[in-house]
């Protein structure tokens, strides 16, 4: 990188170890005899990382206990079973891969597609990467919260206007996807629902590892008080899958995450199995609409195609080959690089980090694409342990044929010094299978500076709607100034439009993900340019005002079959006037587990003419509709619907057909309410089962067979009565016709 240094002399190149390093400033001399090519530790095994390379070299150098603690330096989760890293399978070999990091003394921890994801021993790591069942051993990768540092989201998106009408997200579950969810356990009942549901796929440092995810869930609550929250804790690409896999079988409709991931995609939603990108698409095919925070790197983000100084160092702006950023005492910066070759590459371009005081080279990123074609990325972390200080990033060219886009992230800084705000999107939010979400700060509506801009590098439209941020949060104080006070980023505005999506789920539970996100669009208030831009994207989202309830309707009418109920309206208010439609149910006794009856229509009337409703009470639906959309409330069930009995099995007779014998009568089957009593009147017929007549006194459900009914058959008539009426008699069956028993007398004369 060309600076003028002290005196205006250029400093010259150096060549440190037989690796290829230059510094800041240089001398574009032509006689200078050209610099070695860079040695790479992935000439030797299969490293798909700088940062793992980087870790093996300091092992091989300085041991093990040198290696963990380079490997904490480098932003690695180290346990006690060792570095966390994703192994790489050959296409297909997966198991094989598994096997492979048990046997070199690895923990796996989860697969997802040709992905393993464990925790491997530092003295392992080039064992296992060099193992032929392994293509690469990489880091996990990076997924950043997406935060700058009853909370207004709730007035700005006019959420209360639902849930007045009773629209409070009931029924609708809403999985929160971060890095941590400290401190949730101590805003339940407050903040928070009163119970939530958790899952760790981090570790087991879901309430340790990080604060961001409880600020994100207490937004989700104040928009949608009773949406069911699913906190889900995720710490790598893999741990995602696993996390997406248990949305889908919990039934969860909306997701939330506030989280960006660099370098896993090309940034159009075409990310391979494993990525965000294709993680994010299957939960849209699973009808999961996935709400993304749309990144806050307007600011930190650089975009172009490498411009050759002549000494293989790219040009940002100008003749400057170098792009400044400041970092704090104590404060670590990340950043990534990726260039357009997807999904791998011979096409090879490094990164590096100076100090600019003093020119010296901080950090480096040198993945070996041009030996082992790898994806066309680079990153690295740095932490400045001296006084606050400017820093340049470097972009090196190491072999290229073309020159394809390139884009540089800064994480963990101010502004850059050269930056590229459009296309600044993260991913996955610049997937088409995620809505996008900016954020415009709640007092004034303004976009925030560093909220993300579009397009996708496919040139689509992002993001889709625009949220509000700088917003007050337990986690992260009161609101203030825009963008630098309370819970501010992106991270602040996604929850705020998944709440609202909880929201509009209630009121039609039938959307599908692309349906309610083409509702949430419509309520969109459109800002900047005419249209959907890739700023705001559709505008910032205010729900309707929907119609209002104030008195129920009711049912009337005499609680007897045959009757007729009818519904009244009940008292409504709101603009435009809501037309009606009225759908009625059948509770059990107790006036729960109701079913529709019949389906919604204008009718405001019900006749009791079906027997099922013997005994059931029955209650109303209203559904109130105007351009806003539907609300349904229901009315009080009635009592207990009174009917006369009604037979629908016919009684039978038990019992041999032989004298002496004790005949019993089953009463059958009868409907009615209250429950009827019975009678019963017993019959002699002749063998052919005609010709009956009443037997004197047989009036009782048993009945002893006597020699007078010898060579005849019998049947019973059995009616019902209750308090709305008396049920004609009915006919059982007859018996077989009535023999004497083996070998002995007649029996009785008959009788009951």
């Amino acid at each position: 990188a060309r600076q003028a240094a002290a005196g205006g002399a250029d400093r010259t190149v150096t060549a440190r170890g037989g690796e290829r390093v230059r510094s800041p400033a240089f001398s574009p001399s032509p006689a200078r005899a050209p610099l070695p090519r860079q040695t790479r530790l992935s000439s030797v095994g299969g490293f798909g990382s700088a940062v793992i390379q980087a870790v093996v070299s300091v092992e091989r150098a300085r041991g093990v206990v040198a290696a963990v603690g380079a490997a904490r330096a480098a932003g690695l989760a180290v346990t006690a079973d060792g570095v966390r890293v994703v192994v790489v399978a050959h296409p297909g070999g997966v198991a094989a891969a598994r096997a492979a990091v048990t046997a070199h003394g690895g923990t796996l921890e989860r697969s997802v597609g040709d992905l393993v994801q464990a925790l491997v021993p530092a003295a392992s790591l080039s064992a296992l990467a060099r193992d032929a069942a392994v293509e690469l051993v990489r880091q996990p990768a990076r997924p950043v919260p997406q935060v700058l540092v009853t909370g207004e989201e709730v007035a700005t998106l006019n959420a209360a206007g639902f849930t007045a009408s009773g629209l409070r997200g009931a029924g609708v579950k809403v999985g929160i996807i971060d890095l941590g969810f400290q401190g949730y356990a101590a805003l339940l009942g407050t903040e928070l629902p009163a119970s939530v549901t958790t899952s760790d796929f981090c570790g087991g440092n879901l309430a340790t590892a990080d604060q961001h995810g409880t600020a994100v869930a207490e937004i989700v609550h104040e928009v949608a008080p009773d949406a069911q929250l699913y906190l889900i804790c995720i710490d790598t690409e893999v741990s995602l899958a696993a996390a997406e896999a248990y949305a889908k079988a919990q039934g969860i409709r909306i997701i939330n995450h506030s989280v960006g991931w660099f370098n896993t995609s090309r940034g159009d939603g075409s990310g391979a199995a494993g990525t965000p990108d294709a993680i994010v698409a299957d939960a849209r095919s699973n009808g999961i609409l996935w709400v993304n925070s749309a990144g806050n790197e307007a600011q930190t983000h650089w975009s172009g195609t490498f411009v050759n100084d002549g000494f293989d160092f790219n040009v940002f702006s100008g003749t400057s080959n170098v792009n400044q950023m400041v970092i704090g005492a104590g404060a670590q910066a990340c950043l990534a690089l990726k260039w357009d070759a997807w999904p791998t590459t011979v096409i090879d371009y490094d990164l590096l980090l100076y100090r600019s005081s003093n020119l010296s080279l901080v950090a480096a990123s040198r993945n070996d694409q041009a030996g082992l074609t790898l994806s066309p990325t680079e990153d690295l972390c740095f932490t400045n342990t001296g006084a606050t200080d400017t820093f340049s990033a470097v972009i090196s060219q190491f072999s290229a044929a073309t020159a394809p886009r390139l884009d540089l992230f800064v994480l963990g800084t101010g502004p850059i010094q050269f930056q590229t705000a459009a296309g600044s999107l993260l991913e996955p939010a610049s997937s088409p299978s995620a809505l996008a979400v900016a954020a415009v700060c709640w007092n004034g509506f303004g976009l925030e500076s560093y909220s993300s801009r579009g397009p996708n590098i496919a040139g689509v439209v992002k993001p889709d709607v625009s949220g509000y941020d700088a917003v007050s949060s337990a986690i992260y104080g009161a609101s203030g100034s825009c963008g630098v006070s309370g819970f501010s980023g992106t991270s602040a505005s996604s929850p705020g439009i998944a709440g609202a999506a909880a929201l509009l789920l209630a009121q039609s539970p039938g959307l599908t993900p692309a349906q309610l996100q083409a509702k949430i669009a419509s309520f969109a208030v459109d800002q900047g340019v005419a249209g959907t831009d890739n700023l705001y994207g559709a505008g910032r989202v205010v729900l309707p005002t929907l119609v209002l309830n104030t008195s129920l309707p009711t049912l009337s009418g005499t609680l007897q079959t045959g009757a007729v109920l009818t519904a009244s309206q009940g008292t409504w208010s709101g603009s435009p006037a809501p037309t009606f439609a009225y759908q009625f149910e059948r509770c059990d006794a107790g006036g729960g587990s109701c079913v529709d009856i019949d389906s919604a229509s204008a009718t405001m009337t019900y006749l009791l003419v079906n027997p099922a409703d013997a005994g059931k009470r029955i209650r109303v639906k209203e559904i109130a509709t105007n351009v806003n959309g539907p609300v349904t409330v229901e009315s009080a069930a009635t009592a207990q619907i009174a009917a006369a009995p009604l037979n629908s099995v016919l009684p039978v007779i038990t019992g041999a057909a032989t004298t002496g014998q004790l005949l019993t009568a089953a009463t059958g089957t009868w409907t009615g309410f209250p429950t009827p009593s019975f009678t019963f009147q017993w019959e002699r017929c002749d063998a052919t089962g005609a010709a009956c007549s009443d037997i004197g006194l047989a009036t009782a459900a048993a009945y002893l067979a006597g020699t007078l009914d010898l060579g005849l058959t019998l049947r019973v008539k059995v009616g019902a009565t209750n308090a709305s009426g008396t049920a004609a008699p009915v006919e059982s069956g007859k018996t077989a016709v009535i023999s004497a028993p083996a070998g002995g007398g007649g029996g009785g004369g008959g009788g009951g």
